[in-house]
């Protein structure tokens, strides 16, 4: 979690190697109650192990990832596959872009394809160019005004603007400096 960008450019694993495991869990959060973009231009894997005589047949793991702008370029993988596919959550407030891939498919004929849901703004489509497997759930949201809403994204505001944007309590023209008391 930060409150400003994060930019995966390596590899991030909590993948399951062995027969029969489960991947992990990854949660990525940019922009933590202020604006900041996740960049997936690496790996993230929660893929899950195959199949094993005394274990059974791994699962897929599951991904939140979530910034104001949620961007997987050309050189970015998010993947959660085993026999079972994971769960796949990417959130972008203020937009979503996918130009490589996205998968959460299964890996075995008798496996199950579990989900991959991308949560955008009501007026902001996601921009998809890349391979996302299987096809996702596309869930658009309005922006929160206030605090203690569900069923809504948090927006983005602009520091330093002079104009107080929730989540923002005070906003001063010109400041951006941060841990300032404003």
């Amino acid at each position: 979690t930060a409150a400003k960008d994060i930019s995966i450019s390596g590899r991030l694993d909590s993948s399951g190697t062995n027969g029969g495991s489960t991947g992990g869990t990854v949660i990525v959060e940019a922009g933590d109650g202020a604006s900041g973009n996740l960049t997936i231009a690496g790996i993230v894997d929660v893929t899950g192990g195959g199949c094993d005589v005394v274990f059974g047949c791994g699962g897929g793991g599951s991904a939140g990832l979530s910034g104001c702008t949620l961007s997987v370029p050309a050189s970015g993988i998010v993947r959660a596959r085993a026999s079972d596919g994971g769960t796949l959550t990417l959130v972008g407030r203020k937009q979503v872009s996918v130009a490589r891939t996205v998968t959460a498919a299964k890996t075995s004929l008798s496996g199950v394809d579990a989900s991959i849901i991308i949560k955008h703004p009501t007026n902001a489509n996601p921009s998809i160019s890349g391979q996302i497997s299987p096809a996702p759930n596309f869930l658009p949201l309005a922006l929160c005004d206030h605090q203690g809403q569900d069923a809504c994204l948090v927006p983005c505001p602009v520091c330093g603007n002079g104009t107080v944007e929730f989540p923002e309590t005070c906003d001063q023209s010109g400041n951006t400096a941060n841990c300032d008391g404003c």
